[in-house]
């Protein structure tokens, strides 16, 4: 067939989606080594998913220096895509166990509400009820711009990000904004605790949406039980992306616009039940509010603190 040149023409492919969903096995098209000019038309409201096999395994892919990889989506990116959000959001995955939809990098975060208990025991079920719904709105606002939330369990979020980045910064923005938005009878705020971590997970339907199965969602919700108060634990493996590390760094510098509301927290290694080994974690947590001087500087521990959870 000869090397493939840039200027020979297209061999030209038209896929119906009408014909390919209802097909219980994969469509495959083979074609000649050249380039390929698709015409997709989705004439039916199903979700589907063009893939394009070559020689080259998926771990290879991943390895390739990224000038040589062809572009591509990831599931995680097509997950949290706002397209997806907004045509595909009522479909879930398969549930066959012989088709599990497998996760190479998801980014987890979990919240909860602090002090929970008391808020129901001092206010009635009803008026704390409505301030949890009014933390839920800040939250969603900030998740649902660049991630996706996942579900709500109790007064606790679970939502997950295709990027750390997006992820630190929409939690920054919660610690900061829930206290001001949910306030007490007596004045004081409600407040949050927030952990992310990101690794590789299952996606599985529960409830009708698309969940997340495995050690990744275990360490995430375990890492944002270990934060206090207004704190959001970071594990190492998602700051070892230099994007996320630059989102955390700019937060704590205040060079984005929650300029010098945040402050570090020391690294921690987090001993977490179920989990071999410490998980180390740094963390921002927002400065301490008083009424005559604005923001003020909690105390920062200078050695290195090991919790266990």
């Amino acid at each position: 067939l000869g090397e493939a040149k840039n200027d020979d023409k297209p061999i030209k492919l038209k896929l119906r989606i009408s014909t390919i969903v209802p097909s219980p096995e994969p469509t495959t098209v083979s074609v000649a080594h050249g380039r390929i000019h698709f015409d997709v038309l989705p004439d039916t409201n199903s979700f589907f998913v063009l893939w394009i096999q070559n020689n080259k395994d998926e771990e290879t892919l991943f390895r390739l220096p990224p000038e040589e990889r062809a572009p591509y989506t990831s599931a995680t990116q097509m997950l949290h895509h706002s397209s997806f959000q907004r045509l595909f959001k009522d479909q879930v995955v398969s549930s066959d166990p012989e088709a599990l939809l497998h996760i190479m990098n998801v980014v987890l975060v979990f919240t909860d509400v602090v002090g929970s208990t008391n808020l129901y025991a001092s206010l009635g079920d009803g008026p704390a009820l409505h301030l949890v719904r009014q933390h839920y709105k800040v939250l969603f606002a900030a998740f649902t711009r660049h991630g996706r939330v996942v579900k709500t369990i109790g007064d606790a979020v679970m939502a997950s990000f295709s990027s750390g980045r997006h992820a630190i910064e929409a939690c920054a923005e919660s610690l900061y904004n829930v206290p001001k938005a949910c306030k007490l009878p007596d004045g004081s705020s409600l407040e949050i605790r927030i952990g992310i971590h990101c690794g590789s997970a299952v996606v599985v339907p529960l409830n009708g949406v698309n969940d997340y199965f495995g050690q990744t969602v275990n360490i995430s919700a375990r890492v944002e039980a270990a934060a206090k108060a207004s704190e959001c634990y970071i594990t190492e493996a998602v700051l070892a992306d230099p994007d996320a590390k630059a989102a955390y760094e700019d937060i704590i510098a205040g060079k984005n616009k929650s300029s010098q509301k945040f402050e570090a927290t020391p690294e921690k290694q987090l001993i977490l039940k179920g989990v071999k080994g410490p998980v180390r974690a740094q963390g921002i947590r927002v400065r301490r509010r008083t009424s005559e001087h604005g923001l003020v500087s909690r105390p920062i521990l200078e050695r290195q603190d090991t919790i266990q959870f």
